[in-house]
C-alpha cells in the first residue's frame, strides 16, 4: 500500500522550523509529542530494550527519547532526522549528559535511511510517521534494517473528520501533526504493508486532551512572558483558537493517539 495523499510533505520542510520555535517548544515541551517521555520510556520497556541492544530513533528532533532510552536501558542508540539544527542540539546535549558512547545522531531521510539491513534490534518513530513524504516507504525501510525478529515502537496522532476544521490550520495544529494524522486502522495497514507483525496497540488518546490542556494553561502564562511576545496578539489569538478546536475535536473522540508494537519474523 503506497500512501499518496496529496497534501503530504517532506518531513524536512514541513515541520522542522516549527521545532525549532521557541514559542511552540514552550507550548509542547521537550518531547514535542503527547505522553512525553513517560510514554517513551512504556514503549521501551514494550520493545525489550536491555543493555548492549542498538535502537534506531527515526525522526529523533532534538533527541530527547534517545538520551532518556540510552540513560534507562544502556542501550546504543542511533537517531536520525532530517534537521541539522536539532540534530547539533541533540548531540550537544549527549555530550552533556556524557552519553558520547552510547548515542549518535545522523543527518538522513526516514525514506532512504543510511544504514544497511538487520542492523538494528529495534526501531522507535514518535508522533512522526504522519509527517514523512512516503509513509510506506519510510516503514519499508525501518523493516529493511531491523534483525530478523527486531521490533518496531511507532506512536502518531490519529484525524478522522475528512475535512480539516478551518482553526486548525495553524502552526501549531501541523507542529501536532493533526493536519495529516489519519485513522488507527490505517496505521496497523502501513505497518502490515512492510512486512510487519502487529503485536499490539493502545489508545492513548487522554495524553492529546492532557497535552491540549497544558498547552493552553501555558499560552495564557505566555501572553506575559517575553518568550511568548515573539509572537504577536493576533498570532496568539489563532493558536487559541485552534486548540480550543483541537481539544473539542479530541473530547468527541476525533483526535486521539495511538501506539503500535510491531515484529520482523
Amino acid at each position: 500500500m503506497t500512501d499518496t495523499s496529496p497534501n503530504m510533505q517532506p518531513e524536512d520542510t514541513c515541520c522542522a522550523d516549527l521545532y525549532q520555535s521557541p514559542l511552540v517548544r514552550y507550548l509542547l515541551g521537550e518531547s514535542l509529542h503527547p505522553g512525553g517521555l513517560a510514554l517513551t520510556r512504556a514503549l521501551g520497556k514494550e520493545l525489550g530494550l536491555t543493555k548492549g541492544q542498538y535502537l534506531l530513533d527515526v525522526a529523533c528532533g532534538r533527541g530527547a527519547s534517545a538520551i532518556m532510552l540510552a540513560q534507562t536501558y544502556k542501550c546504543r542508540v542511533a537517531g536520525i532526522d532530517t534537521d541539522a539544527r536539532a540534530l547539533e542540539g541533540a548531540t550537544k546535549d549527549a555530550r552533556r549528559y556524557r552519553l558520547d558512547s552510547l548515542v549518535a545522531f545522523v543527518e538522513g531521510d526516514a525514506t532512504h535511511l543510511p544504514f544497511p539491513p538487520a542492523v538494528f534490534d529495534a526501531v522507535l518513530c514518535e508522533c512522526a510517521t504522519s509527517l514523512f513524504s512516503n509513509r510506506q516507504a519510510a516503514l519499508g525501510e525501518i523493516a529493511r534494517v531491523l534483525k530478523p525478529s527486531g521490533r518496531l515502537a511507532l506512536s502518531d496522532v490519529t484525524f478522522r473528520p475528512e475535512t480539516l476544521p478551518l482553526p486548525l490550520d495553524s502552526s501549531i495544529a501541523r507542529a501536532l501533526c493533526i493536519p495529516l494524522g489519519t485513522g488507527p486502522e490505517q496505521y496497523v495497514h502501513l505497518i502490515q504493508g512492510a512486512g510487519l507483525t502487529i503485536e499490539g496497540k493502545a489508545d492513548y488518546s487522554n495524553t492529546v486532551e492532557k497535552l491540549l490542556d497544558k498547552a493552553e494553561s501555558l499560552l495564557g502564562i505566555g501572553r506575559r512572558t517575553a518568550l511568548a511576545t515573539k509572537a504577536n496578539d493576533q498570532q496568539l489569538d489563532q493558536i487559541a483558537v485552534a486548540l480550543n478546536c483541537a481539544s473539542e475535536l479530541a473530547r468527541q473522540g476525533d483526535l486521539g493517539y495511538w501506539t503500535f508494537v510491531a515484529g520482523k519474523p
